[in-house]
């Protein structure tokens, strides 16, 4: 009777282990959900007066928060996943528990004895599996939960922009545009089309760019590299 109370016990305490850690990961989801939704940059009321570049910026703060969403959404999924695991394993400890307590009463019917300490110590060492079993759940939620905290939230603001360089004698067709860190293309088109416009000209898409470089990788410029600017058609 003694020890199948410690095996009720030690199931309840481990049942209980499992809710409140359960309970502290969401909190911990739910608060990176809300500061990821604080940290978009723009309010819909601001739209009218944006300029090409905060277009832009925006569109990409909101691809981060969709990324962002999803990460958040696979850690759901893995926790969800991890609970069910350690379902399985409560169940597994209390047929165990149940296994010891059939055993221990054969025992006692035969020789009078309670069980016996080999008995005892095979199943303190699967209590002992199940809550290793439980700290590596844990400690991948962890990690899973630190690599999204890396996941750059910063508003758009604080980044570099792109600064079009347009010589006031071009007597090219197209003007030299030298790649800076965090440089994006459309930024760099963006704000091309911004100067352009203030100088009465037309404006100038992606597609003619890439065609002026064509061995150019949109979604890979690198710093220093050279990328030629087309020269707008004039606004009629």
């Amino acid at each position: 009777m003694l020890a199948h109370g410690t095996t009720g016990n030690c199931s309840r305490l481990l049942e209980q282990r499992s809710i409140s850690y359960v309970r502290a990961m969401r909190q911990i989801l739910v608060i990176l959900i809300a500061c990821a939704a604080w940290s978009l940059p723009l309010q819909a009321a601001d739209l009218p007066n944006e300029t090409a570049a905060a277009i832009a910026d925006r569109r990409e703060a909101e691809e981060r928060y969709k990324r962002l969403n999803a990460d958040v959404q696979n850690l759901l999924e893995t926790q969800e996943l991890i609970l069910k695991r350690q379902e399985a394993l409560q169940q597994r400890l209390n047929s165990l528990a149940d296994e010891l307590h059939l055993s221990k009463e054969e025992a006692a019917r035969n020789s009078a004895a309670g069980v016996s300490r080999d008995e005892l110590r095979k199943f303190v060492e699967k209590l002992k599996e199940v809550d290793e079993k439980r700290e590596s759940d844990k400690q991948l939620i962890l990690k899973s939960i630190k690599d999204l905290a890396k996941l750059p939230v910063t508003t758009p603001s604080t980044e570099a922009k792109a600064s079009p360089q347009i010589p006031a004698d071009a007597s090219d067709d197209t003007y030299e545009y030298i790649v800076k860190p965090r440089d994006r293309l459309h930024d760099i088109i963006a704000a091309y089309n911004t100067e352009f416009e203030k100088r009465g000209q037309g404006r100038i898409t992606k597609d003619q760019v890439l065609k002026a470089n064509p061995k150019l990788n949109p979604d890979k410029l690198l710093p220093g590299q050279k990328i030629r600017i087309p020269m707008p058609a004039k606004s009629k």
